[in-house]
């Protein structure tokens, strides 16, 4: 949903799908794991910049612990 908001690349979005979508609909299951890697990785790679940036937050692995009371550490 990100994808969409933040980039707003319709055609790639919709092409990622479809894809999908025919290959659902011809059982290859040959195909599907790579077809699902490739759609993952292209929303990440549109997402690139707002991952990076604006919502870096989400993905910062740093954590901060609280003491009771609600104290940092």
């Amino acid at each position: 949903m990100l994808d969409i908001i933040g980039v707003r690349n319709f055609d790639a979005i919709y092409e990622d799908h479809k894809a999908l979508v025919e290959i659902i609909k011809e059982k290859n299951v040959k195909k599907i794991e790579k077809v699902i890697k490739a759609h993952l990785n292209s929303g990440i790679n549109r997402l690139q910049e707002l991952i990076n940036g604006e919502f870096s937050h989400y993905f910062n692995e740093k954590k901060t612990k609280k003491k009771k009371g609600g104290k940092k550490k």
